[in-house]
């Protein structure tokens, strides 16, 4: 299990560079007797968000759990879909689960089974959490068994983290990591790598310099700066906006400070990834250049990243749909972990039709051509603007590699002893 483990990091790190992208299109020329035809056509798939219950335990201020339709789900992902989900997941080469979704993970009864089998059958697994409630020895144990695990929080402000993430005490969430962390050590084991997810917003971007100081003083080793997908606001209660929306004084402040805490994560060591179109909708407002800038709830879902939008002849840099999916605990399966748009549902159609089907084709059409116009792609902050053809080319290069990577581990599995 560890060598599959290693080649598959291997090369999907490989696949990433552009020195090898490269090196891949020619051969991508001379190969398709045997590798895919067109390159809305994907024979991989490198990772999942595998959405176990579509239940929570918060009532996050900017969540659309907490006002909009996904409040209205209600759903654990089906057992009876798992093994035949998981199988053809196996063929086309998975490598990470994320065993999470927009649902709180730890409240499904029977979480811990599924990610132990998970893991025994030699998959990478990572999980998005609040650590909202105390977790009790079993939970903390098959913790210990993830690669990372991903801490959803916003601020080091006890008082102001409580009003974002209603129904959560900052201290929990601490104590749950030390528990992780030491109960990893008394088995001798390397401990998971532990990451602040943390949404950027008019609120907290002030003080994210002491939330990257109480992350380091806590073992985390990796921290990502997503940008506010800003929904309806919450009638009578306390909201948030994007960062952008601050006044100019303020935003300059709110800008060094997210640029000084970038800098002391570097300086400690550790990892640091701060989405492009965060940084960009900053600027932007600074500089007074907003051309073609998003207002919120103006996106075809009512969600806003109130970002500019891609220019003309560029793209996103964006190969989640086709080394992607998210399959939802009702059932649905879609493209991106941002978006409510489903290329197909487990209830009705075979994952492996979903995952070459006409919806998720023409979804990555769209973005082969530039074609964004109408879409949440538009303004999306997680994937930076790209040339249209310089997208294209890189695709070219990605998924002759994941391809021959897939045969590669299937042979392996053929071969190998069970």
């Amino acid at each position: 299990m560890k060598l599959v483990k290693a080649i598959n990091k291997l090369s999907y790190v490989l696949g990433e560079l552009p020195v090898i992208q490269r090196i891949a299109q020619p051969i991508w020329c001379t190969l398709t007797s045997w590798l895919p035809l067109d390159l809305t056509y994907s024979d991989s798939t490198l990772w999942i968000s595998l959405e176990l219950t579509s239940r929570w335990n918060l009532r996050c201020v900017y969540c659309g759990k907490s006002n909009s339709d996904e409040g209205k789900r209600l759903y654990d992902f089906s057992d009876e879909w798992l093994a035949p989900v998981m199988k053809e997941l196996n063929r086309r080469g998975l490598w990470l689960v994320v065993a999470s979704s927009i649902g709180e993970s730890t409240t499904r009864k029977g979480w811990q089974e599924i990610c132990r089998s998970l893991h025994d059958a030699g998959l990478c697994l990572t999980i998005i959490s609040n650590f909202a409630r105390p977790l009790n020895p079993e939970e903390v144990d098959v913790l210990t068994n993830f690669s990372s695990i991903q801490v959803s929080i916003d601020t080091a402000n006890p008082q102001l983290f409580a009003r974002i993430r209603r129904g959560a005490n900052l201290e929990t969430v601490l104590m749950n990591i030390e528990r992780v962390q030491a109960r990893a050590e008394s088995k001798g084991i390397p401990q998971p790598e532990f990451r602040f997810d943390t949404v950027i917003t008019d609120k907290t971007i002030l003080g994210i310099e002491d939330l990257v100081r109480l992350g380091l003083t806590h073992g985390i080793t990796d921290f990502y700066f997503a940008n506010l997908c800003k929904g309806k606001d919450i009638e009578g209660d306390f909201n948030v906006y994007n960062a952008a929306t601050l006044p100019k004084t303020e935003l300059t402040e709110g800008l060094a400070c997210l640029e000084r805490a970038i800098e002391l994560v570097k300086q400690a060591g550790c990892k640091v990834d701060c989405n492009s179109g965060l940084l960009d909708s900053i600027k932007a407002k600074l500089n007074e250049t907003i051309p073609n800038q998003e207002m919120p709830g103006h996106s075809p879902e009512g969600m806003s990243w109130g970002a500019p939008g891609v220019q003309e002849g560029m793209t996103r840099d964006c190969a989640e749909p086709w080394k992607y999916a998210q399959l939802c605990a009702h059932g649905e399966v879609r493209p991106c972990c941002a978006i409510n748009y489903a290329v197909g549902d487990l209830r009705t159609e075979p994952l492996e039709e979903i995952l070459n089907g006409p919806k998720v084709r023409q979804f990555r059409q769209n973005l082969l051509s530039g074609h964004l116009e109408g879409t949440l792609c538009m303004h999306c902050s997680m994937q930076p603007q790209i040339p249209v053809r310089e997208f294209r080319r890189r695709m070219s290069g990605r998924l002759v590699l994941w391809s021959l990577r897939r045969r590669a581990l299937n042979l392996f599995h053929a071969i190998a002893p069970a």
